[in-house]
């Protein structure tokens, strides 16, 4: 069990969340490589934590859980970073390695 992050406007009302990703027990945080037509804030390809981190910094942009909580930057940092020292053997397998963020190219829940 796990719990799923979302990206939204705090301006605008998008029909769809931007999906950061996911927090799992003794997992690293996966994250969705987020593509540049799905992007509706900048229009470019989220392919690193360090493009998400600029992206989910902005004062325009929320971070909320899929149960609706409203999250801080720094306390989404913070749990993202702490996430990085599970060493499960599996945390590649299935996923991408940038720069040790684990990142899915597909779609996930």
């Amino acid at each position: 069990m796990g719990t799923n992050y979302y990206a939204i406007s705090k301006k605008a009302k998008h029909d769809k969340p931007l999906h950061i990703g996911k927090s799992s027990m003794g997992w690293k945080f996966l994250f969705y490589k987020l593509k540049d037509y799905e992007n509706y804030f900048t229009h470019e390809t989220i392919n690193t934590y360090e493009k998400w981190k600029k992206l989910l910094q902005d004062k325009n942009v929320s971070i909320v859980s899929e149960y609706n909580d409203d999250i801080d930057f720094d306390s989404f940092d913070k749990m993202v970073e702490i996430k990085q020292h599970c060493n499960n053997p599996d945390n590649f397998k299935y996923n991408l390695n940038v720069y040790g963020y684990r990142f899915s190219e597909d779609e996930f829940c």
